[in-house]
């Protein structure tokens, strides 16, 4: 499935690195996830946020159900899909390696996790399908689900081998800021897909009921404390089955579009908070 993704991904000239090795900060040993991967090159969009630098990552991890299993999310219902949910995955270098202290006059001042919160990301039209992944063995005859000792956190560990690959890769920036002579920081934002080789299937829970939807790309949600942070830090996984990723690197290339629409609108500012302080 490995070499699947990679080929899916080089198919629409995205630049891979497939076997992405990783250091774990909490059990100090290096790991792997299957592929940290570049967007194909638009020059006509990455050139519009000119001086800084536009650099959007996608991490994979593949996991293979066993027989009869499935990644099962519990939906959650959400008022609103905010960078709260996803705070994790921002870049934010001006607060990570100078320590500014944000504005919460976002509606005076500029506000970079704030703008982040518009900028019409596909997490979105998922508010109400959010929600919690388990490994599962659901029977859609009886709205029944089953679960086998020791299999709670098969996938749960492949969500985490993402989040500690992203944070490995913002330790790394933030080591290497000390050699950049650019003016301005970079924007990096992550997106973290779990591809598994079975069904994904939401979960409504309604009274007494278990309704079942087969869903070919579903979203989970969970917290993590990277070293660099002193709370933890919430991340938005998209988890897909192996048959609908070359459809899901569609909906990222819109992402990226919408990305670039709506930094571009407030450019100034933007381009004014990442400024080194230092040049």
């Amino acid at each position: 499935m490995e070499l699947e993704i990679d080929n899916s991904l080089r198919s629409k000239s995205w630049r891979t690195f497939p076997s992405y090795y990783f250091a774990d900060p909490e059990e100090k040993k290096i790991r792997e996830i299957d592929n940290l991967a570049l967007f194909p090159e638009k020059a006509s969009q990455d050139r519009s946020l000119d001086p800084i630098g536009f650099s959007p990552l996608l991490l994979v991890e593949s996991k293979k159900l066993g027989e009869g299993y499935s990644a099962v999310i519990f939906r959650r219902h959400q008022d609103a899909v905010t960078t709260r949910d996803f705070e994790g995955q921002i870049f934010d270098f001006p607060v990570l390696i100078e320590q500014r202290t944000p504005s919460y006059r976002v509606l005076d001042e500029f506000n970079f996790q704030w703008l982040m919160s518009f900028t019409g990301l596909h997490y979105g039209s998922f508010q109400n399908r959010i929600g919690t992944l388990t490994t599962m063995k659901p029977s859609k005859e009886v709205n029944d689900l089953s679960k086998e000792k020791g299999r709670d956190d098969f996938l749960y560990g492949g969500i985490m081998q993402l989040i500690k690959a992203q944070t490995d890769y913002a330790v790394r920036a933030i080591a290497r800021d000390k050699e950049i002579v650019h003016p301005y920081y970079p924007f990096f934002f992550s997106f973290l897909v779990l591809v598994v080789d079975g069904d994904v299937i939401e979960v409504e829970l309604d009274r007494s009921e278990v309704n079942l939807e087969p869903v070919g790309h579903g979203i989970a949600i969970t917290g993590y404390q990277p070293p660099y942070s002193d709370r933890v830090l919430n991340y938005l996984v998209d988890v897909v089955d192996r048959k609908s990723f070359p459809a899901y690197l569609e909906t990222l290339q819109g992402d990226r579009a919408n990305l670039v629409k709506a930094l571009v609108k407030d450019k100034e500012r933007l381009v004014k908070y990442f400024k080194r302080a230092k040049t």
